[in-house]
């Protein structure tokens, strides 16, 4: 167990422009709908990432989880170009695989080429799964993705399938490049707990792809509030620690971002770990709660008292905090982008510095697509992506998406898709506007890490 001191975010920080109704977008496609269930193959969409091409921006590729459902591989217009299982059990009785979160590394050297890769977190196994991406995809005889595990590829957590069927697993996944890790690396986050572990990519004599694992840190999960007030976020598990899923790596400067769902962002520092701090907290941070066990549900149920509210939450970001992503623009200038679950809505910080509050907006319904709500996993990128998206693009989860759709028995499926957004409609939003640099970072460009 590790305590945190943190100081308190006082109720006198709030903003007028917190208080008002965020700015909106428009999503310009969106993908198609994802049921979670047996005739939808149980696919709940989570994260997306975002792979530049390199020589014809229109044919770069949106690369999704759906969980259960397993990948789906996105054309610009959100149409699926390919779909990929998950895998099946081990053995009757063992966990399947469920796909969570998924991240790229670009120009690892396998036998003499240099190729891109997607990094998925396989939470039902434990373990990372690596597709090759094919730039030459054609759509017949040439898939976007191919699978390059090695069989050998260890669990992450666990020791045993014992362990990976309680399913206190990998959950969140952030991917880099770095000379001390020449062929890439991920930060790998641990289900019900607030450890991250470290992978170190490694490539067989055969071209697969494995990794070698050891721990980063782990974060706190009780806080210190005042001198003899403690507070640890309400769980619906008796056995679950305050979890990180959503996280990212800014490349230039080698710095993790980690949402910690129910207590708000960190920036921790891959050098050095130990100089982890907080960017912002949640609103809900330090208030006081009732937990009562709900026999129809089989869980825990969480009541907080906001009329006992001692005053230390945050103005901008609303319980659970998920999906981040970073806007790169010259230098160390650009965004770091935070789904605020509970507010439906997209929280802008500086890049730099000590992440200041920028902004925030909401993907709200157009004439062809539908708006957003408690988004999960988000990826944005700066360079040109195709007439569609010359400026950039911003792709969401979209975890409530309609319009609805019935069984044969009459009751609602659970729908989530993606949402694809030019980026200059948000930077325009904003006042004064964010950004719009297509040329200072591209992520095949070689750039010098910090020493």
């Amino acid at each position: 167990m590790k305590l945190a001191k943190l100081l308190p975010f006082t109720l006198a920080a709030l903003s007028a422009q917190a208080l008002a109704a965020p700015p909106q977008v428009v999503a310009r496609f969106e993908s198609e709908s994802f049921y979670d269930d047996d005739a939808g193959k149980n696919s709940d969409a989570d994260d997306p990432a975002i792979w530049a091409h390199p020589e014809d921006p229109a044919k770069s590729l949106v690369i999704a989880t759906l969980k259960e459902g397993g990948l789906v591989v996105l054309n610009m217009q959100g149409q699926t170009l390919q779909h990929i299982d998950a895998p099946l059990p081990p053995s009757a009785g063992d966990a399947p695989g469920r796909f969570n979160n998924v991240d790229l590394v670009y120009g690892l050297k396998s036998r003499k080429h240099e190729n891109d890769f997607a990094v998925v977190i396989d939470r039902g196994a434990d373990k990372l799964r690596f597709y090759r991406i094919n730039p030459d995809y054609n759509g017949e005889d040439i898939a976007p993705l191919t699978d390059v595990t090695s069989p050998d590829a260890p669990w992450i957590f666990s020791d045993d399938q014992d362990e990976v069927n309680e399913q206190r697993t990998g959950y969140g996944l952030a991917v880099s490049k770095r000379k001390k890790h020449k062929d890439g690396y991920a930060v790998i986050s641990q289900r019900k707990d607030s450890d991250l572990a470290i992978a170190e990519f490694k490539m067989t004599k055969e071209g697969l792809m494995t990794y070698e694992v050891d721990d980063l840190t782990d974060l706190p999960d009780e806080f210190e509030l005042s001198d003899d007030v403690e507070w640890t976020p309400c769980q619906d598990d008796d056995d679950q620690d305050p979890q990180v899923e959503g996280m990212v790596i800014d490349e230039r400067n080698q710095v993790l971002y980690a949402a910690q769902e129910q207590v708000g962002v960190w920036r921790i520092p891959m050098d050095d770990p130990d100089e982890t701090e907080l960017v912002d907290v949640v609103a809900s941070y330090g208030v006081p709660y009732t937990r009562e066990w709900d026999e129809q549900e089989e869980e825990f149920v969480c009541t907080l008292l906001w009329d006992q509210d001692p005053g230390h939450g945050g103005q901008h970001l609303k319980a659970d905090v998920e999906g981040l992503t970073i806007y790169y623009g010259p230098g160390k200038s650009g965004y770091l982008l935070a789904s605020s679950q509970g507010g439906d809505r997209y929280v802008v910080y500086d890049r730099q510095g000590s992440n200041a509050y920028v902004g925030e907006f909401a993907i709200v319904d157009g004439p062809y697509t539908d708006g957003t709500q408690e988004t999960d996993g988000g990826a944005v990128i700066n360079v040109n992506m195709g007439p569609d998206f010359p400026y950039g693009l911003l792709v969401v989860q979209d975890g409530d998406n309609t319009p609805d759709e019935l069984d044969d028995e009459g009751k609602k499926r659970d729908n989530t898709n993606f949402k694809f957004v030019p980026w200059q409609d948000v930077a325009n939003s904003q006042f004064p506007p964010l950004m719009i640099e297509t040329d200072s970072w591209h992520p095949r460009r070689k750039h010098r890490f910090p020493h």
